[in-house]
């Protein structure tokens, strides 16, 4: 999070992953194509430490996902489809400006941004990442019947352009989405410049369950700056939520 992160090797091009158990540590991974990592066979459990992602793709364009994006794990991007363990640390995501992630979908681990996924994630941490100029939202779904064990983002900083070209996306809805997961925490985290729209729902945080499943929420220590709605709690039949832990955030 400081700027010392340092990667001596890079890579130009698109990650696609087939395999499982993949681990990714200390590359600068550089992407003139719409996805950075995509999945062209059934993968599970991934993780990335200590990584730099940035985008020579078009930031906007005018295909389905709209431009740039980190992430896509569903199953018609390049075939393959993601489930299971993710965890992301250390990481920096986006370049500044044009080199970051333009798209609505920064990230969707498991789908194409569909509800309810075809597949499920298992335990899903992200740690002290930094994420620049992003303009998309990072998703993070399971099935109901069949929900994720647990979520924790934590020290995680989210910079952003208030205006002007590299501004969050008019499609923008969260920060963060975590749905149908059993148990959720997000502490510690740090939003800068982001665009509050005026009488919109643009948030930092949401967080639901269709699962019939009980499920715990822990939301504390986080520093939310000019979203409209920190945490956004989607609570219409038949959500159900257990148990929850929130604590007045810094203004």
């Amino acid at each position: 999070l400081d700027g010392s992160l340092q990667c001596t090797c890079v890579i130009n091009g698109q990650i696609q992953i087939g395999g499982s158990d993949v681990v990714l540590e200390g590359i600068r991974f550089i992407s003139h194509l719409p996805a950075s990592i995509a999945f062209n066979a059934t993968c599970a459990n991934l993780t990335i430490r200590n990584c730099i992602f940035e985008s020579r793709a078009l930031y906007r364009h005018a295909d389905n996902i709209g431009g740039s994006v980190f992430l896509y794990g569903g199953d018609d991007f390049a075939g393959g489809q993601f489930s299971g363990n993710f965890t992301l640390e250390n990481c920096l995501i986006g370049g500044g400006g044009a080199h970051s992630f333009g798209s609505w979908m920064l990230a969707d681990l498991t789908s194409g941004s569909s509800q309810p996924p075809p597949a499920s994630l298992r335990h899903v941490v992200l740690r002290n990442n930094k994420f620049v100029d992003c303009a998309g939202s990072f998703a993070c779904r399971s099935k109901a019947d069949d929900p994720a064990l647990s979520f924790t983002a934590t020290g995680n900083r989210f910079e952003y352009q208030p205006t002007g070209d590299y501004a969050q996306h008019p499609l923008f809805w969260s920060a963060l989405e975590v749905n149908n997961c059993l148990k959720v925490v997000a502490t510690g985290n740090v939003t800068t410049n982001a665009s509050k729209t005026s009488g919109g729902t643009r948030g930092f945080f949401q967080c639901f369950s269709r699962s019939p499943h009980a499920w715990s929420l822990t939301f504390t220590g986080n520093t939310i700056n000019e979203f409209n709605i920190a945490l956004q709690l989607a609570c219409s039949a038949p959500i159900t939520l257990y148990q929850a832990r929130m604590a007045k955030s810094p203004p």
